[in-house]
């Protein structure tokens, strides 16, 4: 090989070196800059997604709220106040032993109206047993001829 050759080659391989540097940047720049637009994305979705969660929490926080504060703090349109099934039963049991309504009431923490509607229930039902007499007991109202009013005391 001659000198003016070998320059030449040599001349060759620097320019190929350099083609294969400046690809490499370029590559480098396009991944770059998509990276930063992938990056951008995800930020502004994981905004989006932090004021969804709290907006979650909000009405999270605001139910329970509603649910600590009882039938006061129910909102209207809500429906009639509900009390647990057993603490009504309970109260029914209180009221016919003979304890009075504001022990009834004080003693399961409901509320005194509440109270005195199931005590005037639970006559009212008592009654009608009693009205119907054994053989009727159970059976549903039919309302035929021959049977007491209801009315009738």
């Amino acid at each position: 090989m001659t000198v003016p050759m070998a320059v030449g080659v040599a001349l060759l391989a620097v320019l190929v070196i350099l083609a294969l540097v400046f690809e490499l940047r370029k590559r480098q720049l396009e991944f770059h800059s998509r990276w930063l637009s992938r990056s951008q994305s995800l930020g502004s979705e994981l905004g989006w997604m932090r004021s969804e969660l709290l907006e979650v929490k909000k009405r999270l926080e605001d139910a329970e709220r509603c649910l600590a504060a009882g039938p006061s703090g129910a909102p209207l349109g809500s429906g009639i106040t509900r009390i647990n099934m057993n603490r009504r039963a309970q109260a029914i049991r209180m009221l016919r032993r003979g304890e009075h309504p504001t022990q009834v009431s004080s003693a399961l923490s409901l509320p005194m109206r509440q109270v005195e509607l199931l005590s005037k229930v639970s006559r009212l039902a008592g009654e009608n047993r009693i009205l119907a007499g054994p053989a009727q007991q159970h059976s549903s109202w039919t309302g035929r001829a021959g049977q007491p009013d209801r009315k009738a005391s």
